[in-house]
């Protein structure tokens, strides 16, 4: 082997053959390292062989030289054994790389459809709840140009929006921009509003689901065959 093929400096650079252009960076350079180990073992060989058959035969004993040779060959043969499994072993590592990359993304898009889908549902609920506001409070020679306004509102690209604020915000806001007040009674009833009643406290439905003043029975269950109390009057 050439000297010019040792790669000097504290940098090696992995070989431009195909099997080392297709490795992750890191893998490269541990690679690189390794043919420059390896090179430079081969040298010493060689370096030990010349050495030995240029002595005279009585000044060489055998065990002195067999010694050295056989560690260097050793250690040769370790380096590029080495060698051939980080470049064999790379595409495994790679795939399962791209297979963890995958699943990452495919959670992440899973997560994104799941919020979206929850946004468009509440979009939806907002719009059934304005269109009904439309069909109860507007007057009759309005009715129609209301509800093509609501639908003019209808943007695909505002849907993740409605994942945030409570219901009635954009209930109350799109009223508004309509000259419209929402008839928050008709809508107690629904899960969304009772929903939104004991986790919002500023919420219009907040005021019609009050607590309940009467403490909770030892046990946690009503009282069997005892009369309930009665609220103090006034």
């Amino acid at each position: 082997m050439e000297d010019a093929a040792i790669q000097t400096g504290d940098c090696p650079q992995a070989c431009a053959c195909e099997a080392c252009t297709a490795l992750p960076a890191h893998t490269a350079w541990q690679v690189a390292v390794l043919k420059e180990l390896a090179v430079l073992g081969l040298r010493m060989a060689r370096a030990l062989c010349e050495e030995t058959e240029a002595a005279p035969r009585e000044e060489v004993p055998d065990r002195r030289n067999a010694d050295p040779l056989a560690r260097l060959s050793r250690s040769v043969r370790q380096t590029l054994a080495l060698q051939a499994r980080l470049i064999e072993g790379a595409p495994v590592v790679a795939a399962q790389r791209a297979e963890q990359a995958a699943t990452r993304k495919a959670e992440a898009v899973g997560d994104y459809e799941i919020q979206r889908a929850a946004a468009i549902a509440r979009k939806e609920t907002v719009f059934e709840v304005v269109e009904a506001t439309i069909d109860f409070d507007a007057p009759e020679d309005q009715v129609e140009h209301l509800l093509e306004r609501l639908e003019d509102l209808r943007d695909p690209a505002d849907d993740a929006k409605f994942a945030d604020a409570p219901l009635t915000v954009w209930i109350t806001a799109i009223c508004q921009d309509l000259g419209l007040t929402p008839h928050w009674p008709l809508w107690a009833g629904e899960d969304w509003a009772a929903l939104e009643a004991v986790t919002w406290p500023e919420s219009p439905f907040a005021k019609l689901y009050p607590p309940d003043p009467r403490p909770s029975p030892p046990g946690g269950g009503e009282t069997q065959g005892a009369e309930a109390p009665h609220r103090p009057s006034g």
